[in-house]
C-alpha cells in the first residue's frame, strides 16, 4: 500500500533547478568551481574523479588537514 501523503509531487523541471541549486551552494561552500553536469536522472550529478578528488583537497584543507 503506497501512502500518497510522503510522495513527491514535484516536477521534474523542480526536481532539477533544485538540483542545480544544490551543486552551485556546494561550490559557494567550498569556493572553487568545477565541472559536473546533470544525468539523464534530473536529480543527480555527474562528477567525474578529478573533481572529486579536488573536492576532497579543498575539504581537507578547510579542516586544516593539508597533503
Amino acid at each position: 500500500m503506497v501512502n500518497r501523503s510522503e510522495m513527491d509531487t514535484r516536477t521534474e523541471k523542480q526536481i532539477q533547478e533544485e538540483t542545480i541549486n544544490s551543486i552551485n551552494e556546494l561550490q559557494d561552500t567550498i569556493g572553487v568551481l568545477f565541472p559536473w553536469k546533470i544525468a539523464l536522472n534530473s536529480n543527480e550529478i555527474v562528477l567525474n574523479n578529478n573533481t572529486i578528488q579536488l573536492i576532497t583537497k579543498i575539504l581537507k584543507f578547510h579542516k586544516g588537514e593539508t597533503s
